[in-house]
């Protein structure tokens, strides 16, 4: 709230105690319960810009503003005394400290290229390594066992290392074509990120990949790609540059660079890094649920034999979804 706004809400209600509207109330509190420098709290509030946003907790830590020795202005924290009633039995200390104990929240935040989303790869891998054997504030001890990533499309690729766009978008290696397929999706297993880091450092390109070069596989010269498919043990005898590619997409399945967690070193395995159980969602949950509930109210009208409930349903249906049932 800003000050001009806080002024014109206090002369609203001001107006409104001296017509008798309301019950007159102080605005300031009983004073002998709050520990401050009055002086020095008015003089700093006074100091703000006109228009500015006030941020009144911020203030009252700035200006050490207590009720009661409780910090900031909150008088809902249990003493020492209260909590081991409430709780006894288990093990405590200072719950003013607790209370004023500084929390550290980490928030990444970069651009959504290739080339700038590996800026927190390192604090990634130093999390989870510390996360490996847990304990609860009850001494309970928690094993991580599997860690999924979940996210939107592209957030799903860098994290696996798929490419984005073109023919093999989806994490699990089908072709574009082969999506309605279910024999295809069927035989196809899921690969774990250890199996992708080998399949991508099965050939030589991948070292430009340490070179700087983001996606080590994309626009191959024709030796390069006569290069690559040969220390796969591909022969590559009168083969073609368009025939030449085709043979490397049919073994990476749309693999461009290593898995986002393997990148600072592809010497290391899934194991040594502390992440063999680490899984990345095929799919993104929200967006196929909601469009299964969709295709399933779609479809109702068409199983329904009243003609009114028949058409009352497809209006709704076409107001909802914006989609115009025939």
């Amino acid at each position: 709230m800003s000050i001009k706004d806080s002024k014109t809400i206090q002369e609203n209600r001001t107006q409104k105690e001296n017509m008798g509207k309301i019950k007159v109330k102080p605005h300031h509190g009983r004073f002998e319960s709050y520990n401050f420098d009055r002086k020095e709290l008015l003089d700093g509030i006074r100091k703000i810009p006109e228009g500015s946003i006030v941020n009144w907790t911020e203030k009252a830590r700035k200006f050490n503003l207590t009720i009661n020795g409780k910090f900031p202005l909150n008088g809902v924290f249990l003493t020492d005394d209260e909590y081991a009633n409430l709780h006894p039995g288990r093990k405590t200390g200072s719950i003013q400290s607790m209370v004023e104990r500084p929390c550290l929240y980490i928030l990444g935040q970069s651009p959504s290229t290739d080339a700038d989303q590996p800026s927190y790869i390192n604090t990634r891998l130093k999390d989870l390594s510390n996360c490996k054997t847990t304990a609860t504030s009850q001494g309970i001890l928690l094993r991580n066992k599997i860690r999924v990533f979940s996210g939107d499309g592209p957030a799903r690729q860098f994290e696996a290392g798929q490419q984005r766009g073109g023919n093999y978008t989806c994490i699990c290696g089908i072709y574009a074509k082969d999506h309605n397929n279910l024999e295809c999706c069927l035989r196809r297993e899921p690969i774990s990120l250890e199996d992708r880091r080998l399949l991508m450092t099965g050939g030589i390109m991948w070292r430009k990949f340490e070179n700087g070069v983001i996606n080590p596989f994309a626009s191959l010269t024709k030796d390069e790609l006569i290069d690559e498919l040969e220390a796969r043990n591909v022969d590559t005898y009168l083969l073609k540059k368009p025939e030449l590619q085709e043979q490397l997409n049919n073994i990476l399945h749309g693999i461009q660079r290593p898995p986002a967690l393997m990148t600072d070193d592809l010497s290391k395995s899934a194991s040594t890094l502390g992440i063999p159980d680490h899984e990345v969602l095929g799919c993104e949950p929200l967006h196929d649920i909601t469009n299964i509930v969709q295709n399933i109210i779609t479809e109702l009208p068409y199983h329904i034999e009243s003609k009114d409930v028949q058409k009352d349903l497809k209006i709704f249906i076409s107001t909802q979804f914006q989609k115009k049932i025939k």
